[in-house]
């Protein structure tokens, strides 16, 4: 099972991995990580972000994905849950559908206010193109959310936040 991630710059979409790594073992995924192994830039940020852009332009968002979970090695058969950490176009989450056509699609939500204390000024910007791509001429990505997560909880509504959806997934034979 796939579970991908949408949301803003410093909605809690990390916070909410780490938690869930630590209560039910699922593993997570970094795409920006797994981008940056591709590259082989290492810590160039510069030299990352040419890549990146360049990458998209040449390949578009479905088949950097699809190669993504190649490097994943997500296997349908293995029973595992892989927190996907962030699907931002349409074309990557029909990628990870194609893929795992149980997989769910997520959102992290936080109000504005509280992103301006937890974001920089460069990722508020980076959210209004963020915006953008999750809109293409077909759909927009955020109707394609299943299940939506707080991300100003506290410990404790984390924890119920999860074990619901955790029972969701039980229930509906997911995982």
């Amino acid at each position: 099972m796939i579970i991908g991630l949408v949301g803003y710059h410093s909605s809690g979409k990390s916070f909410l991995s780490e938690f869930v790594v630590k209560t039910y073992g699922w593993r997570y995924v970094v795409k920006r990580e797994l981008l940056r192994q591709w590259s082989a830039m290492g810590g160039n940020e510069q030299a990352f972000t040419g890549w990146y852009r360049d990458l998209y332009h040449r390949m578009g968002s479905y088949e950097i994905m699809l190669h993504i979970l190649q490097l994943v090695k997500y296997s349908r058969d293995s029973g595992e849950v892989v927190l996907l950490d962030a699907i931002h176009t349409p074309d990557e989450w029909k990628a990870v559908t194609e893929v795992e056509p149980e997989s769910m699609l997520a959102s992290v939500i936080l109000p504005k206010s509280l992103r301006l204390v937890r974001s920089s000024p460069e990722d508020m910007a980076l959210d209004i193109k963020r915006e953008r791509f999750w809109h293409n001429e077909n759909t927009c990505l955020l109707s394609q959310v299943e299940w939506s997560f707080n991300g100003m909880a506290n410990e404790e509504l984390r924890a119920l936040e999860m074990l619901m959806l955790f029972k969701y997934l039980k229930a509906s034979g997911k995982i």
